[in-house]
Formats: structure tokens, sequence, C-alpha cells
């Protein structure tokens, strides 16, 4: 027998969100990685870890979608998004791994231009 209140909703832990980045992950861009969990009630609230490319943490951030701008390649690393609510949490994860701009003549490192073979 469903002991629930007439228009009550029972309480749902978050789905495993999709974790996205949109832009293109090259020095100078900006970036935004964003996370969706499609079910979750109360609805989740979201926060993003990240660990640089040492494995070192830096620091959490709140919200759904995280934006790196004017990114660098020390922005490279490993990102984690959290879905929670009162009855659970899921996460997905990200690898950011930022690029150095191509040149119309190769690819541009340290100032100087590298021919591509």
């Amino acid at each position: 027998m469903d002991r629930r209140a007439p228009g009550e909703v029972s309480s749902m832990p978050p789905s495993k969100p999709d974790c996205s980045i949109q832009g293109e992950t090259v020095i100078g861009n900006d970036i935004q990685l964003t996370c969706q969990s499609k079910e979750g009630s109360p609805a989740p609230q979201y926060s993003w870890k990240s660990y640089n490319v040492l494995h070192q943490e830096r620091q959490v951030t709140p919200g759904q979608t995280f934006s790196l701008k004017n990114i660098s390649t020390e922005m490279s690393g490993y990102y984690i998004c959290i879905s929670s609510n009162e009855v659970g949490t899921e996460s997905c994860n990200i690898t950011v791994a930022v690029r150095p701009r191509k040149s119309s003549l190769g690819w541009r490192e340290r100032g100087r231009v590298k021919a591509r073979r």
C-alpha cells in the first residue's frame, strides 16, 4: 500500500550525470565544462573538483557549469562533477588537455614555430 499523500513525490538519488566540454581546448580560449543529471528528487546540487597533471587537488567550485577563461596548459587535468541530493551522490569526469594554438605554418611552441611533418 502506498502511504504517500496525493501529489507527493518520492525521493530519488541523482542519475549518473553527463559531463561535456563546450569550446576548443586550445591555449587562450574560453571553455565551459557542463554537468547534468537527468533524474533526481529533490533536484541535485552540483560541484566540481579538479586535479592538475601532478594529481594535486584544486579548490572545489560550486555549480552545474564550470567556466575556464583564457585557458593555459596549467589548467590541464582531471575534472570531476559531483551531483548530489539528500538521498545520493553520483559523479562524472572529464580530462582537459590544453593544446598549443596552431599557426598557419605549424604548431606554435614557446614563441617558435615547429613545422609539421
